[in-house]
This record gives structure tokens, sequence and C-alpha cells, in this order.
């Protein structure tokens, strides 16, 4: 639960959606999470735990993928099966003022959305 200041602020804010590739998500969430061999282990510990939202089938699926290191397969399974269903009826209701296709380059993202912020301040003092 957030504290009330907090979600007023949020609510008042200015909503940027940042869209990524499912590949550039896999490879850095892969990079993130399966670091090391004590992070890997947390990883596949809590997927089992998963078999109530998920199947049988796809755990196996995450399971056998961790266990051959293919752990960008693994993120996908999780995102296509797990994440993203999960969060995209939230942000389907947001109403977003900047929508950016970062393709992986963060500098021109920053770019872009500095821009748009300058813009924004601009039109707020006149």
């Amino acid at each position: 639960l957030l504290p009330e200041s907090l979600y007023k602020t949020m609510k008042k804010g200015i909503n940027i959606k940042i869209e990524l590739s499912m590949e550039i998500r896999c490879k850095r969430l892969a990079n993130e999470y399966f670091d090391t061999p004590e992070k890997t282990q947390q990883v596949k510990d809590i997927v089992k735990t998963m078999i109530q939202v998920l199947s049988h089938k796809i755990v196996d699926d995450i399971i056998a993928a961790i266990d051959s290191r293919d752990y960008e397969e693994a993120v996908k399974l999780l995102l296509i099966h797990f994440y993203d269903p999960k969060y995209n009826h939230t942000i389907e209701n947001v109403d977003y003022q900047l929508k950016i296709d970062n393709n992986d380059n963060m500098i021109k993202a920053a770019e872009k959305i500095k821009e748009f912020l300058i813009k924004i301040n601009n039109l707020n003092h006149h």
C-alpha cells in the first residue's frame, strides 16, 4: 500500500511509457537476474512456487531453460505467461503523455524525455 501523499503525487505526475522489444527486455533481465549462481537458484526456487498461477508445463519449461542456461528463454516465458498479462491491464488504463520506442538506446530515450519536459515546462510558464 502506498502512502496517500505519494499516491496523490503520482496521480498528478506525467506518465511516460518507454517500450522495449521482447528481445532486449529478455537480455537485460537475464543479465540482471542470472548473473550469479545464487541469484539463479533464487529465481529457480521462486519459479517452483508459481505452479498455482502458471501451469505445470510452463513451470517445467522455465526450469528446463534455467537448467540449460538459456536464461533469456526463461525470462521470455515468465514475461509472456506471468508478468506481461499481470501488468498489461493496469498500464492499458494509463493516459501517457509521452511514449518512447527505446530500441535499447537509453541516451536517445533520455534526450527525448528531457526535450518533452523542457517543452512542458515552457508551456506552463507562458
